[in-house]
């Protein structure tokens, strides 16, 4: 495995400002990330069961819990969840991927005890407390991550994605967001420049035998030792030239030597 892994966790406790106090209120950590294509995501959500409480614990879900989901917004100006049919740049490679992002293992927690979500309105009985209110992750588990391993590959186009935890998201909590930019080239643009490079160096050679076999009727072995060998021949010939026109001029450079000692001599 190569290239950078980003670990996304997240910090803070249950509470407003005052009530998280001397910890923060919830956030990511780091809130933005700036990923080249090929690099990874490592996501860890941890989360309490026993928050103490404070007047109470101004917060969403379980009065003694504290969870953190991460869904997709279209924009980080806007609080309210990308829709998956109309949005125009998805983060996540499937619905189901986004909703288990969403959920997290909610669902799966509550089937294994026979039981399923429910859907709430705000104010019903017990909304907040309720183990089958997944969308307050009532039902989640503590610690959670994505997959066996929590790597999110990043092979995306090049923008910025924005997300919020919608459990903590409210006006006594703030908003939790989260943020990547992806740069870099993608797979299939590595892989369409790199084939245009091949193609750039075989074209001529690809042309050139064609001219030699469909133009000049020559088979290709006959092209290759004709044509070829007299580029070649052409190269070491020049090179050739060179060592010899070189040899002539320190030669020429020797006798011009030897007849100013003549002369010399002959004076004297």
């Amino acid at each position: 495995m190569s290239g950078t892994i980003w670990n996304v966790n997240t910090r803070g406790r249950r509470g407003n400002i005052v009530q998280a106090y001397p910890a923060v209120e919830y956030g990511f950590y780091p809130s933005e990330v700036t990923a080249e294509q090929g690099s990874r995501l490592h996501f860890q959500f941890h989360g309490s069961d026993f928050n103490q409480a404070r007047n109470p614990n101004n917060a969403e879900g379980w009065q003694y819990s504290d969870r953190t989901n991460l869904v997709q917004m279209q924009d980080s100006n806007y609080q309210f969840p990308m829709d998956w049919d109309t949005g125009s740049n998805r983060f996540f490679k499937s619905e189901a991927q986004a909703v288990s992002f969403a959920l997290l293992d909610s669902k799966e927690n509550l089937n294994a005890r026979n039981r399923d979500c429910q859907d709430f309105e705000a104010g019903d009985d017990n909304e907040n407390n309720d183990p089958q209110n997944c969308g307050k992750l009532n039902y989640a588990s503590a610690l959670w991550q994505p997959g066996s391993d929590g790597l999110f590959t990043i092979n995306h186009e090049r923008q910025k994605f924005s997300f919020v935890s919608t459990r903590n998201n409210n006006f006594s909590n703030r908003s939790q967001k989260f943020m990547v930019r992806v740069t870099g080239l993608q797979e299939w643009e590595i892989a369409v420049i790199s084939i245009s490079v091949v193609m750039a160096v075989l074209a001529p050679i690809g042309g050139f035998l064609f001219w030699a076999m469909y133009m000049k009727g020559m088979g290709f072995q006959e092209s290759c030792l004709i044509y070829c060998c007299c580029c070649l021949g052409g190269v070491v010939g020049a090179s050739s030239g060179s060592k010899k026109r070189k040899k002539k001029k320190k030669k020429a450079m020797a006798t011009s030597a030897a007849d100013v000692t003549m002369d010399s001599n002959n004076q004297a």
